[in-house]
């Protein structure tokens, strides 16, 4: 189980979290690493980062809607390498708390995020304030022709490093729920680690433990998932990163 890998961990809590790393302008880096060597980065982590811990649990259920407009235009532009470009998606916690989110991509390489609190059982739907909302935010996107294109879930586990101020966030068991659950990438985890500077120590040891650097977006992946006559690199070059075979 998940939380089995934070059992010798330094448990820390929501607030504290938010205090250390609520970081909605950031760098962000992604990192590929079979399931398998995952013990290994933890033992490694231990020593400096605390994990989130609430309700004797440290992985947490996501779910999250993404929606795109007819075009594809937000997948077409990540896909393209566009310096500005948005995803937007409704990402339901485990506390049943929902929000609608932008990650917005500058053309600096930093990442800023935007959410507003939704109802949590309307995870399809996007109503005409929240379009509105969106009109003042986004630019290339009709905001009227948004529609879900994809769904995920998976177990998200948050670390903190108090020193540097610094988050990284570990998906495992990433599924597409409406394909029965399939993965996104099988025996493949996710990990994102995000602060305010563009390098750190941290990318160093993450490449020690296996883990490697990789352009990879869960909405991307899954689209492709879906339309196996799209590209389909990003997955294969994932795939490679962590020795899986590719299908």
């Amino acid at each position: 189980m998940p939380d089995n890998l934070f059992q010798h961990f330094s448990l820390t809590n929501l607030e504290v979290v938010d205090e250390i790393a609520s970081l909605q302008r950031r760098y962000e880096s992604k990192y590929v690493i079979h399931q398998s060597r995952l013990n290994h980065l933890a033992a490694e982590l231990q020593r400096s980062w605390l994990v989130l811990s609430m309700n004797d649990s440290q992985a947490f259920l996501y779910k999250t809607t993404y929606f795109d407009d007819d075009n594809l235009t937000s997948y077409r532009d990540h896909v393209k390498g566009r310096r500005h470009r948005y995803k937007i998606r409704v990402r339901t916690y485990s506390d049943d708390s929902s929000f609608l989110e932008v990650k917005q991509k500058t053309g600096r390489g930093e990442t800023k995020k935007f959410r507003r609190p939704r109802p949590a059982d309307q995870q399809d739907q996007i109503s005409p304030q929240e379009q509105d909302w969106l009109g003042q935010l986004i630019t290339g996107i009709d905001q009227h022709s948004l529609h879900a294109t994809l769904h995920l879930n998976y177990l998200r586990s948050t670390l903190v490093n108090p020193e540097r101020g610094e988050r990284l966030t570990i998906d495992q068991e990433i599924v597409m729920s409406n394909q029965n659950n399939s993965p996104l990438i099988a025996g493949a985890t996710i990990i994102e680690l995000k602060n305010q500077f563009p390098h750190s120590p941290t990318n160093r040891l993450l490449v020690r433990c296996g883990a490697r650097r990789v352009s990879v977006s869960k909405y991307c992946a899954g689209i492709a998932r879906l339309n196996p006559d799209f590209h389909q690199g990003m997955i294969r070059t994932a795939q490679r990163l962590v020795g899986l075979e590719a299908d």
